[in-house]
């Protein structure tokens, strides 16, 4: 792992010393692509990411049906010693910052390819800002800002619902690691 935390994908940690674009620079100086995995739908609850926008995540919908009150973030996983939080792809500034994450990693750092990773989580069954679209059209939101900032970079899937990904990565993952 690069990143500071789950979620803060712009922010290498202390292994990476001189930046995700220098690493991609070496990489091609040696005649090869670079790749880069992300797990862009999770929040790390120990990111700088969760502690700016708790807002940013899909709710449990049992809270809300019980009480009136908007629930609790939904946990999609806990891995990396933190509950990881599925991201709402129906907010319009999540899918902007989708869509700088990805900017910044194919056309500022030079990445050639990408994994993206966990991707279940936007499309979990929970509430959403906006309760209009579905799991997949949500989904289906975050991996087409994906495909738009990569243009014509390979995409690989992983842990993603096939049928909504159809048209969009360029392979899939569908075996366990």
């Amino acid at each position: 792992g690069y990143q500071a935390d789950i979620g803060d994908w712009l922010t290498p940690n202390e292994k990476f010393p001189h930046g995700m674009g220098w690493l991609a620079e070496q990489v091609h100086a040696r005649g090869f692509k670079a790749g880069l995995w992300l797990a862009p739908f999770m929040i790390g609850a120990d990111s700088r990411l969760w502690q700016e926008h708790p807002d940013w995540a899909v709710q449990y919908p049992s809270a809300e049906l019980r009480t009136g009150k908007p629930g609790r973030p939904y946990v999609a996983m806990v891995n990396w010693s933190q509950q990881c939080y599925a991201m709402d792809l129906t907010r319009p500034e999540a899918i902007e910052w989708l869509e700088h994450v990805f900017h910044t990693v194919f056309d500022d750092w030079g990445y050639d390819y990408v994994k993206i990773d966990f991707l279940y989580a936007g499309a979990v069954d929970g509430i959403r800002h906006d309760p209009n679209v579905t799991r997949a059209q949500a989904y289906r939101r975050g991996i087409e800002t994906i495909r738009g900032a990569a243009r014509d970079r390979f995409i690989l899937g992983c842990g993603n619902p096939v049928a909504p990904s159809v048209g969009i990565v360029n392979g899939t993952r569908i075996g366990p690691d």
